[in-house]
C-alpha cells in the first residue's frame, strides 16, 4: 500500500468562494454549456463529500439549442442560489450543465439524508420550475472528473 495519502482540510476550512471555468460544445450531438468549479479540484474526492446530488430543472421554453431565454435564465439562477444556500458548508456545487432543454446542478454532499433535505428545501422554495433529482454514492467524483477541460 502506498504510504502517502492526500490530506484534506476540514470542510469548514474550505473557502465557499469558488473559481469557475466554462466549456461549450456538443455532447452526443447536443449543444451543451458546462460550468466547472475549478476550485473543487483541491478538494475533489474529499472523504466527507461522498454523495453526488444532481438537481435537474426542465427548461420551459428552450431555444433551438436547448437553452433558456433571458427571463427564464434569471429564474434558473435564483434556483442555483437557493441550492447553494441549502447546501451550506456541508456540500459543494461543482458543475452546472445546460443543454437539451435541461439545466443540471451537480453537487457533492456529506450524506444521502442531507441531500434529501437540500432537495426538499429547494423544492419548497421553487414555484417556477419542476425540481427533479437523484442521489448517488460517488466517492471518486466520477461525474466531476468527466468534465475536465
Amino acid at each position: 500500500m502506498w504510504p502517502f495519502k492526500k490530506k484534506f482540510l476540514p470542510l469548514e476550512s474550505i473557502p465557499i468562494e469558488d473559481l469557475w471555468s466554462v466549456g461549450r460544445g456538443p455532447i452526443d450531438g447536443t449543444p451543451m454549456i458546462v460550468q466547472r468549479n475549478t476550485s473543487a479540484e483541491t478538494y475533489a474526492r474529499h472523504p466527507d463529500l461522498p454523495i453526488r446530488l444532481g438537481i435537474a430543472i426542465p427548461i420551459h421554453l428552450p431555444d433551438e439549442r436547448g437553452y433558456a431565454n433571458q427571463v427564464e435564465s434569471k429564474q434558473l439562477e435564483a434556483i442555483e442560489d437557493r441550492l447553494c444556500a441549502a447546501l451550506g458548508p456541508a456540500g459543494r456545487l461543482v458543475l452546472v450543465i445546460t443543454g437539451g432543454g435541461m439545466k443540471e446542478f451537480v453537487s457533492y454532499v456529506r450524506s444521502a439524508p442531507l441531500a434529501e433535505r437540500v432537495v426538499a428545501k429547494v423544492r419548497e422554495e421553487t414555484k417556477s420550475h419542476e425540481v427533479q433529482y437523484y442521489v448517488q454514492e460517488d466517492r471518486k467524483w466520477r461525474v466531476f472528473s468527466e468534465f475536465e477541460f
